[in-house]
């Protein structure tokens, strides 16, 4: 294996890892909201369809990290899917939408100023409500360098591919 291959191969298991086990986070948080809610409303059917509507972006996290640590080629598609879902963050007039896995790395723009934090965990966020809260607005730039590494790994995929085939 050379360097290209390796370096290749490193970027696309840290993006495997990144989006797998926050993937796997993200189910965990889920079934536990999905345990806690039930426990207090026994019976309810629409927050029930809210747990597992949380669920099935990090299923597909999940199984997209497994595509992509086997290099499959559907999974490279998955993942730039995930990956620009995971950019923005933002709040306006009353619609709040956020996502990540395994980490953010957040500059954005809240209550008039700028910030900048870092936060290990998973999380989904999409709200549409009647008041307003806080303007707010930025993208997670762990989820931007995921996305260049995941190019930079197609590429050095491609050029490793066409070196062995030019090699026979």
């Amino acid at each position: 294996m050379n360097n290209t291959e390796k370096k290749a191969r490193l970027y696309l298991r840290i993006i495997a890892i990144m989006l797998g086990v926050g993937g796997i986070a993200g189910i965990a948080i889920a079934i536990y909201f999905e345990v806690a809610v039930l426990s207090q409303n026994a019976g309810k059917l629409p927050l029930t369809a809210i747990a597992i509507g949380l669920m099935i972006p990090f299923a597909l996290c999940v199984w997209t990290g497994i595509g992509l640590w086997k290099k499959k080629s559907w999974a490279f598609t998955w993942a730039q899917m995930l990956l620009i879902a995971q950019i923005p963050y933002f709040n306006i007039s009353g619609f709040n939408y956020k996502f990540y896995t395994a980490l953010t790395l957040d500059i954005g723009y809240t209550e008039s100023r700028l910030n900048f934090w870092f936060q290990l965990g998973s999380h989904l966020t999409f709200q549409i409500e009647r008041e307003a809260e806080a303007f707010a607005f930025g993208i997670n730039l762990a989820a931007v360098l995921a996305l260049y590494f995941l190019g930079k790994a197609m590429v050095l995929q491609k050029e490793t591919t066409a070196a062995t085939r030019a090699e026979i």
